[in-house]
């Protein structure tokens, strides 16, 4: 729910959409190299694009705000360690029910409060709003600022979709 409200105060629509400018242009990199690859068969190649192009990239434009999940407030007790024991519990209980089952393609597993983005096996990246703020990624800065540095993150995120790990999801 602070993840709302932050999406809520800070979103900026056109910064998103410059962002997602910049993801087309760092996915259009990795295409050149794979088509590049001399030492890739023909089918690596189509198998590799295919992952590449299915990757799902998502923002804070991706976030419900309209969603507030009220059994977390069942969890509040008055008491802070009781409240926060429970909470964990909560959380700990979703994330046991969700054991064995497919990640969908929509959902976020990071907040966007934190300074961080991620790649998901269920070929999804995440980058979160606060790591769009400041030094890594600005509308106002230019494109060679921004494409070194949250294009940097962004193609390492990318990256671990071809690890020997993430090949087979």
């Amino acid at each position: 729910e602070i993840s709302m409200l932050y999406v809520e105060i800070a979103y900026d629509e056109e910064a998103d959409e410059l962002l997602r400018s910049l993801i087309d242009d760092v996915v259009d990199g990795y295409e050149k190299k794979i088509t590049n690859a001399s030492w890739l068969s023909d089918e690596t190649k189509s198998l590799l694009k295919e992952k590449l192009n299915n990757i799902v990239v998502l923002t804070a434009k991706n976030v419900d705000t309209n969603v507030i999940n009220t059994q977390k407030a069942d969890c509040f007790t008055g008491n802070y360690w009781d409240s926060f024991g429970n909470l964990f519990d909560y959380i700990d209980s979703n994330d046991i029910q969700k054991l064995g089952s497919t990640i969908p393609k929509d959902e976020i597993l990071m907040p966007m409060y934190e300074v961080n983005a991620c790649y998901s096996s269920n070929n999804t990246v995440t980058i979160t709003l606060a790591i769009q703020q400041g030094e890594f990624f600005s509308k106002n800065n230019s494109y060679a600022e921004n494409l070194g540095g949250i294009g940097a993150i962004i193609g390492h995120e990318i990256g671990h979709a071809f690890d020997s790990n993430n090949m087979k999801y």
